[in-house]
């Protein structure tokens, strides 16, 4: 079910209260967006989040970031858009909380969001028939973080407000 802007900012707050999980919020800006209007929700244009499971899953021992990532706004999805952020996520979760290891589950018939976390590198390993889900994993390689660091070129770290 949809949140409105003022809960996914408290669910953020909250959010950041916890080790368990992480929450970015994605906006579209033009440059000349102000502060102000980041916070009225001007731009927002989906999420991506990571869950941690402190006790692993699908054969990886310790910790395991759960990612999801919803492009909300449809003029945006297809674009990369996702790739970047999730890429970004987990960049962050392991300079931040120290993951190396990620899990996605992805509705099989969302055919774009497959091919997304396939295309990054994740692997399937198992399957759902009754919630039509698939699970991939991915480990985070020096190999690969060099790879995202390429994808991504320059970015920086804004901090919360």
């Amino acid at each position: 079910e949809p949140l409105s802007l003022e809960e996914e900012f408290e669910m953020q707050k909250m959010w950041r209260q916890h080790a368990d999980k992480l929450t970015f919020i994605i906006h579209w800006l033009d440059g000349n967006t102000s502060d102000t209007e980041i916070a009225s929700g001007v731009g927002m244009l989906g999420d991506v989040n990571i869950f941690v499971n402190e006790d692993g899953g699908n054969g990886v021992a310790g910790r395991v970031g759960e990612i999801d990532v919803m492009i909300a706004e449809p003029s945006f999805r297809r674009r990369g858009l996702g790739t970047k952020v999730s890429i970004l996520m987990m960049l962050y979760a392991h300079s931040h909380l120290a993951l190396t290891h990620f899990e996605a589950r992805v509705k099989r018939s969302n055919l774009p969001s497959v091919k997304m976390f396939e295309a990054i590198g994740f692997l399937k390993v198992s399957e759902c028939e009754a919630f039509d889900e698939a699970t991939y994993v991915l480990e985070l390689t020096e190999e690969r973080l060099t790879k995202f660091s390429d994808v991504l070129g320059n970015w920086q770290e804004v901090p919360f407000f």
